[in-house]
């Protein structure tokens, strides 16, 4: 483990809160997403000078960021998605690079339509008797899903897959 895996995993614990936050309120803290983009940082600043990143990567990581942030503001301009869902995305592309775009579509689309699974099938299973599944038999009845929380656990699974890939 090298010291910027500290930082990974500070940013995996901020990610894990943000989805689990955004379960509970419907909303993603601007501090959260703040702390977040800190932590990508100081991860990105300890890479560079202690274990020699390439400036290439890190401008890939930019890209990736900016294109995440710009197609989902696009999408917030249109009403189909909340702001805080936008303004993670910024972070999100800093963290996966360009290279995990692809892994993190897919990533995406597997938790989104769990976490919907689980929205439309969960309260009417525990029969509403528990807090979580009084939550989802509200989520339900909201209409509304935590985006937050797809995003954040496909966040982590790329993050993991990347860190775990041989050199």
């Amino acid at each position: 483990m090298v010291l910027s895996d500290v930082f990974l995993i500070a940013a995996i614990v901020c990610l894990l809160f943000i989805g689990w936050r955004d379960f509970v309120t419907l909303k993603i803290s601007n501090k959260i997403v703040l702390a977040l983009l800190g932590v990508y940082v100081a991860y990105t600043g300890l890479r560079f000078f202690a274990e020699g990143l390439p400036v290439a990567a890190i401008i890939d990581e930019l890209i990736a960021g900016g294109i995440l942030f710009g197609l989902t503001f696009v999408f917030w301009l249109l009403g189909k998605i909340g702001a805080g869902d936008v303004k993670l995305y910024l972070p999100v592309g800093l963290f996966i690079g360009l290279n995990g775009l692809l892994p993190y579509a897919v990533f995406l689309a597997i938790t989104s339509i769990l976490t919907l699974i689980v929205i439309k099938a969960g309260g009417r299973l525990s029969k509403g008797k528990t807090w979580f599944g009084q939550r989802l038999t509200e989520l339900r009845g909201l209409g509304k899903v935590p985006y937050g929380v797809p995003m954040g656990l496909s966040t982590v699974c790329v993050m993991i897959g990347e860190r775990l890939q041989p050199f």
